[in-house]
């Protein structure tokens, strides 16, 4: 397990150039345990796999990176029995339907740019999700501790996704990913990815 920070740049006038910059820092934990020592050596005979890097890109479109621009979000319904269809009908490419309806939602959540009125309606379309759960209090993502709306994943032997919420103001706090059962290599609920998303008003953009 290595950390990532992704810092997304958007300019006032979402048309126009956006910076995302990206850096990862060493591994914190090698699986299986009895491999770390081994594992470590390799990572640093071999270097991380992981670049260090400035990309820019007008509406948001950064090479390399999935697609996403703020007309996605626009057109979304801010209703939530709308948005659910809206979701049901888009929302493709996982194990399950339900995966992919959460996928989508999630996705979105992790730019850290979608609106109040719109982020209310997610919320209420994740806990209406087949198997979709609600833990209050109980999460802690960057010193944070939020309110979990999670479900686990039977075609994936019970993998656990959630995402934390700040219950008082709505704001999106996270995300994680812990495996379901034990596995030759994982222990039963271990983390295999956790995110902190933070948004804040800047006067400058790093240059070069």
């Amino acid at each position: 397990m290595a950390t990532t920070r992704i810092t997304v740049y958007r300019p006032a006038d979402v048309s126009a150039e956006w910076t995302l910059v990206r850096t990862s820092g060493e591994p914190t934990r090698f699986f299986p345990a009895a491999s770390a020592t081994e594992a470590a050596a390799e990572w640093k005979d071999e270097g991380s796999p992981y670049p260090t890097e400035t990309l820019r890109g007008a509406s948001g479109q950064f090479e390399g990176y999935s697609e996403w621009t703020p007309a996605h979000l626009t057109e979304m319904p801010r209703e939530p029995d709308e948005l659910y269809a809206w979701v049901s009908e888009h929302a493709t490419g996982s194990v399950s339907h339900a995966e992919a309806m959460t996928t989508l939602i999630s996705d979105d959540l992790a730019t850290g740019l979608v609106p109040a009125d719109l982020r209310s309606a997610m919320y209420e379309v994740l806990a209406k999700i087949p198997g979709t759960t609600i833990t209050r209090d109980a999460v802690t993502l960057d010193g944070r501790t939020g309110t979990a709306i999670g479900r686990d994943e039977p075609n994936r032997d019970g993998e656990h996704s959630e995402i934390v919420i700040d219950p008082d103001s709505g704001a999106y706090l996270g995300s994680r990913t812990l495996t379901g059962s034990a596995s030759r290599v994982l222990p039963k609920g271990t983390v295999l990815d956790s995110s902190a998303v933070t948004t804040s008003v800047v006067d400058r953009v790093p240059q070069g």
